[in-house]
């Protein structure tokens, strides 16, 4: 059984980048989602239902720091991957305390998002 991917980026060419730089089905997933924000995302867990959420740090409205707590806050119990152009530490540390699987910076290198 394919795992679940859900892909959040506020950037419309980040989100598509997302979706084809990485061989998604190779490592197991596909992607039943992409929203182009954090509250999209929120409304579309529950028919989604994505194992995996790839969100970018930095979005208008609620960042990704705060989607991840939200999303657990809703019982989402999978993994976060954050994206993010900043390569600030803060960040970074704030995503370890909330529990991140990974950590990619812009622009998100192929082989380094398949791991």
């Amino acid at each position: 059984m394919m795992l679940r991917a859900m892909l959040v980026d506020d950037e419309p060419l980040a989100l598509e980048g997302l979706r084809l730089l990485i061989d998604w089905e190779a490592g197991g997933f596909v992607v039943c989602a992409e929203c182009a924000g954090a509250l999209q995302a929120l409304d579309a867990l529950p028919v989604a239902k994505p194992d995996l959420i790839v969100t970018d740090i930095r979005m208008p409205g609620m960042d990704g720091l705060r989607l991840m707590e939200e999303a657990k806050a809703r019982g989402f119990g999978g993994e976060f991957i954050i994206v993010s152009g900043y390569g600030e530490f803060d960040y970074a540390r704030q995503a370890l305390r909330i529990g991140v699987a990974g950590y990619l910076l812009k622009p998100v290198d192929p082989g380094e998002a398949a791991e």
